[in-house]
């Protein structure tokens, strides 16, 4: 995230100082602090006009020791925009500007704070503020190239496909799914045979559940055979009860379609 502020200072320029800036009529002096810093780290900046117009690109080197940096650049338009760009934790971090220019040798201020963390953080490979996150993509070393890997919460590469799932017991690809066997304890501390509800939670087996089609006790459990009522098509029930047509494709948690 970022933190802007932004200040403008309109006053004559002296002729020294439209020199500098290649005899551009205005002047933009944009400087900033990056939070927790790391050595060669830039700024990219972009300033375009008011139809889009790319003015000026300039990439600006970050101050280690102070974690700053401060540019000024020539802009040959009353009004224009700018977007200052740099790399956070493997991530883009954007801030955004405008100025506009009232007289000639007119200059403009602009102060830009980004947020880069409190603490320098190793990724899943090892490198200080690498690009290694979580949710990024890895590569799993089985060499195909019709699979994508990403890198799981715990740093794991973990092939991503819409036919892997979490069972009701948090095993991979496992069979404790809703509508199969489970061990319900009751509040007697008593062990009876129970089933794994729809909110993968154990009940016992007095039928007090509801199945993908919403009959109480019902078998119409994720895997079974159902018939998609919008295309009349022969299907299974999914992981979050919808009838799939095509077996290939399954809904994840969230209801998205192989997501």
């Amino acid at each position: 995230m970022r933190s802007l502020i932004r200040s403008l200072a309109f006053g004559l320029a002296s002729i020294a100082g439209m020199t500098a800036m290649a005899q551009q009529p205005y002047t933009w002096v944009v400087s900033g602090v990056v939070n927790n810093c790391y050595p060669g780290q830039t700024v990219d900046m972009q300033v375009t006009d008011a139809n889009g117009v790319l003015l000026v690109v300039q990439q600006v080197v970050v101050d280690p020791s102070t974690c700053t940096f401060s540019t000024a650049m020539g802009i040959p338009v009353t009004i224009a925009y700018l977007v200052a760009t740099t790399q956070c934790g493997g991530m883009v971090i954007t801030a955004a500007d405008s100025a506009q220019f009232t007289f000639l040798l007119d200059t403009a201020y602009t102060n830009l704070t980004f947020n880069c963390g409190g603490v320098n953080t190793y990724d899943c490979l090892g490198i200080l503020n690498g690009t290694a996150l979580p949710g990024m993509f890895c590569e799993d070393g089985d060499n195909n190239p019709n699979t994508t890997s990403y890198w799981s919460a715990a740093c794991v590469c973990t092939p991503d496909s819409s036919n892997f799932y979490f069972d009701c017991l948090g095993v991979l690809n496992g069979s404790a799914l809703p509508g199969t066997t489970c061990t319900y304890t009751n509040d007697s501390i008593t062990f009876i045979t129970g089933y794994f509800n729809m909110a993968c939670v154990c009940v016992s087996d007095t039928g007090n559940y509801y199945d993908c089609a919403g009959t109480l006790g019902g078998t119409a459990f994720p895997g079974t055979p159902c018939v998609n009522p919008a295309t009349g098509e022969s299907g299974v029930w999914s992981g979050d009860c919808l009838c799939v047509s095509d077996s290939t494709n399954v809904y994840d948690c969230a209801g998205v379609l192989n997501g």
